[in-house]
């Protein structure tokens, strides 16, 4: 993570297999209390299960399986929308075998970093 790491920028979001993120939570006193920071909050709000590193928010993902732990700086990262897929509805359409109306809503995008060193994969953890 230091590598990472740049005057006082850093990674502020770590993402780990949900094997890893067990083990991690197993070596935590179990009658500790681990209180959030604002950010780790907020992606408990958004209803993920969140410890803390350092006062890094850590998440499991479960298609991250790997063996990966990725420590991410989420100032570097950018969202970019397609102009003609942003949220675009499709409108109802009625199916051939149903007696109901469906509909599309479309989106397209690109995650994309501008500073790649602000980001870490650390690797060699168990997969199983």
């Amino acid at each position: 993570m230091r590598t990472a790491t740049h005057k006082q920028s850093k990674p502020n979001l770590i993402v780990l297999p949900q094997l890893i993120w067990d083990i991690y939570e197993a070596t935590l006193q179990a009658s500790a209390r681990y209180p959030k920071t604002g950010r780790g909050q907020k992606i408990a709000d958004a209803g993920f299960n969140v410890l803390e590193f350092r006062n890094i928010p850590v998440v499991a993902d479960e298609i991250c399986t790997a063996g990966y732990v990725y420590f991410l700086n989420t100032e570097f990262m950018t969202i970019y929308l397609h102009p003609n897929k942003n949220f675009k509805f499709t409108g109802f359409k009625v199916p051939t075998n149903q007696d109901g109306r469906i509909g599309q809503i479309l989106v397209k995008l690109q995650l994309a970093l501008n500073n790649r060193r602000m980001h870490y994969k650390y690797s060699g953890f168990p997969t199983s």
